[in-house]
């Protein structure tokens, strides 16, 4: 079971959430403030227009945050439970070569698989070298 943690001092929580429900094509945001003791300051469900689960967690943590700084409440925690949408929050690295293809991908028009490292664009080379001695990044 997971439980919730209350924040220290004076501080809040902010807990987000997404879904998107594939059977009737419809996402949710939704999210509650609370005070360190447990009591809501605010609680907010939103559908949105997003067709997938990250799409839907990315917009309920953004809901969440833009509703906090509207009221000057800058003294939170945001608190979600996908590690992607945290790491996109974080501008965590290490996915240099993904985004490098991904990129590379805006200048074509077909889909394309590479199974050598000589196949790669120029462009995607350089990155893949770069992390092929980096050891993982594991900092929160």
């Amino acid at each position: 079971m997971v439980t919730w943690n209350s924040p220290e001092g004076n501080t809040c929580k902010l807990n987000t959430d997404g879904s998107y429900m594939e059977s009737i094509n419809k996402a949710g945001a939704g999210g509650i403030v609370r005070k360190r003791t447990g009591q809501l300051v605010m609680a907010f469900a939103s559908p949105i227009q997003f067709s997938t689960n990250n799409y839907s967690e990315v917009q309920a943590a953004l809901q969440g945050t833009l509703w906090c700084c509207d009221q000057n409440c800058f003294n939170y925690i945001l608190e979600l439970d996908s590690m992607l949408v945290v790491n996109m929050i974080l501008g965590k690295k290490g996915n240099e070569v993904a985004d490098s293809l991904s990129k590379y991908a805006t200048t074509i028009t077909e889909k394309v698989t590479f199974l050598n490292e000589q196949d790669l664009p120029n462009e995607v080379r350089g990155p893949l070298k770069n992390g092929q001695n980096a050891s993982p990044n594991l900092q929160g």
